[in-house]
């Protein structure tokens, strides 16, 4: 049976990561890091940067399942409560967010990474790139 966890800590994500056979590749000054690398050749990678026991928020927990490891909500649970990996490929809870690519190519000549452009919703990455455009006076830089 799956638990409910409307607010999981940030400890579940290292209970997950130690269940589905990520490598702990670097742990320092509180953080840990992990890697997974999928049968396909797919290299997944989580961290946790906050104390175990801090709740993390449910977008932000929606968007590591989703984007960084790659699993369903219930999968995710289910691999904790009984230590065994995933079997992937999954269906997400939810897709990935569509970006138009006039927004990452703006922000991304602006400086951002698309790492740092894929944290954002589409709307805070298009709300970014027209508060950026209107402090520079215009597109053209």
């Amino acid at each position: 049976m799956t638990p409910s966890h409307p607010n999981p800590v940030w400890g579940h994500i290292e209970e997950f990561c130690n269940a589905d056979g990520w490598e702990n590749v670097r742990s320092d000054t509180g953080h840990s890091f992990w890697e997974r690398i999928l049968a396909d050749g797919t290299v997944l990678r989580t961290h946790r940067s906050m104390d175990p026991n801090k709740r993390i928020a449910p977008n932000v927990f929606a968007r590591i399942l989703r984007d960084q490891l790659r699993v369903s909500k219930a999968e995710f649970w289910q691999a904790i409560n009984s230590g065994m990996p995933v079997d992937r490929p999954v269906e997400l809870d939810e897709p990935p967010p569509e970006y138009p690519g006039w927004v990452v190519l703006g922000l991304m000549k602006l400086g951002l990474s698309e790492g740092q452009i894929r944290e954002m919703t589409p709307d805070e990455a298009e709300s970014l790139l027209h508060e950026r455009w209107s402090s520079r006076g215009g597109r053209s830089g």
